[in-house]
């Protein structure tokens, strides 16, 4: 198992030999497992390793600012005893005294994880940045996104590669990850027992009902979204609706049909990086640009939204026009 593992990862890092990786390590089970593979593969493709490693700070909960605090001591030696670059938003355990408590939220510890990796990114230079996310991450992703409303373009969620950002564990499950850390140190993060996050109701509560209610349904289920984003491949391409500002042509944009148009924002929106919209914020979208008005400004996913007889944008509301 773990060397067929670890031979999957090499033919995916196979053309990217000589690079250098900034891997994101939180100290839980799936993250060590892509340290080990990225350890045992180095050598052989001639690749630098970083760790970028985010402590959240203080909380309540002592069990855990103990799983904290020992996923940092633990990362830092590992890394200082094999000579592995170790980046973190802390230089030492004392330093939480000024780390403010983060808000107890996932998109809060969303947000902060991603301002530490544009640090960490900075402090380089690494060619790419390495995520830990597998299987069931992917289909738990594209479950949260269909509850939100999201239509076919959402539902791609994460690829194996996205600019200079690598996800190799996609097509792999937890399970052959857990395998192949096997007795490999590793830290459990209390707050994935804790069902008052969504996507951990739906890991431990609402799939596993779903499995004991109708065995092999949850497999189905992924079958079922795989195969409507393989559908989604063959859809013939809006890319004409776009100029190479990537602002909407409103010429292009008439003529096309209301599911077209729903098409059109999901590029859109996903091409500006535009985070939790659902198909309400679509349809409102094309509700208000089904106008003749030439000239429109008005604000929606705090953005501003600009119209003209040539061009539909949006951009930062805060923007001075």
């Amino acid at each position: 198992m773990g060397f067929a593992l670890e031979v999957k990862v090499y033919n995916f890092l196979k053309p990217l030999r000589g690079k250098n990786f900034l891997l994101a390590i939180s100290g839980g089970s799936d993250s060590m497992a892509l340290l080990k593979v990225f350890e045992a593969l180095a050598p052989k493709l001639q690749i630098q390793l970083a760790v970028g490693h985010v402590h959240h700070g203080a909380s309540d909960d002592k069990n855990q600012v103990t799983f904290r605090n020992r996923c940092f001591e633990y990362l830092k030696k590992h890394c200082h005893d094999r000579k592995i670059s170790f980046l973190c938003n802390i230089d030492q355990l004392a330093d939480l005294q000024g780390l403010r408590p983060l808000i107890d939220s996932e998109a809060e510890f969303r947000r902060h994880r991603q301002a530490c990796f544009k640090a960490f990114d900075l402090r380089g230079p690494f060619d790419f940045v390495v995520f830990a996310h597998h299987q069931e991450d992917l289909f738990e992703t594209r479950l949260l996104r269909m509850l939100r409303g999201t239509g076919p373009q959402g539902l791609v969620a994460m690829s194996f590669q996205k600019g200079r950002f690598l996800r190799p564990f996609l097509q792999t499950s937890k399970a052959e990850l857990s395998a192949y850390l096997a007795d490999g140190e590793f830290f459990a993060d209390p707050s994935n027992d804790s069902t008052r996050y969504l996507r951990n109701w739906l890991r431990k509560i609402w799939l596993p009902a779903l499995e004991k209610k109708r065995p092999g349904s949850v497999h189905s289920l992924q079958q079922s979204l795989d195969l409507c984003l393989e559908a989604l491949q063959t859809v013939p391409s809006l890319d004409f609706c776009f100029d190479d500002k990537m602002q909407v042509l409103r010429s292009e944009y008439i003529g096309l049909s209301s599911a077209e148009k729903k098409r059109v924002w999901a590029q859109y929106l996903k091409q500006k990086g535009v985070k939790n919209y659902g198909l309400s914020h679509i349809n409102e979208l094309v509700k208000r640009l089904d106008v003749e008005q030439k000239d429109l400004t008005f604000i929606l996913l705090e953005k501003r939204w600009l119209a003209n007889a040539r061009h539909i944008w949006c951009e930062s509301k805060n923007t001075l026009e």
